[in-house]
Order: structure tokens, then C-alpha cells, then sequence
């Protein structure tokens, strides 16, 4: 791993809320913000599974390596 920044790249953000609704079969909840690591607003998105979480995040970094295309719209995709 390497700490070492290079303050010409760009940067994102994702963070994964997760909670159990008990009132439901299933509960599982999530929500996900996904933008860039300062400023601008985030892409908000929700997922109500493991697997929903997955995809969303799977989209948020097959965004990112794409080209041209900024941190905070890669999941948008």
C-alpha cells in the first residue's frame, strides 16, 4: 500500500450505509454516496441487498477506470 499522493489525480469517494429494517422479511437496507473526495454534491443510491450494494459499487469503479469520465458521475453510467 502507498501513501503517497499525487495532487494532480482525481479522486472519489464511496461510503456504504447499511442498516436491518426489522419490521420487513428483508431488511437489509443500504445507502450509498459515491463523488468526488471534496466539494460537489454526491450521487446518492440505494440498494436493498448484499448484491445491490456490489453491482453499485462495481459500476462506481468501472466508471472511475474508465476515461474521460469524472469521479462523481461514474456510477451514474
Amino acid at each position: 500500500m502507498t501513501t503517497d499522493v499525487n495532487p494532480q489525480a482525481s479522486f472519489s469517494t464511496l461510503v456504504v450505509r447499511v442498516w436491518q429494517e426489522q419490521d420487513h422479511a428483508q431488511g437489509f437496507r443500504a445507502r450509498l454516496y459515491l463523488g468526488p473526495a471534496t466539494g460537489g454534491e454526491p450521487l446518492v443510491g440505494a440498494a436493498s441487498s448484499p448484491d445491490g450494494v456490489l453491482e453499485w459499487a462495481s459500476r462506481w469503479l468501472q466508471g472511475l477506470v474508465q476515461e474521460d469520465v469524472p469521479p462523481q458521475r461514474a456510477a451514474a453510467g
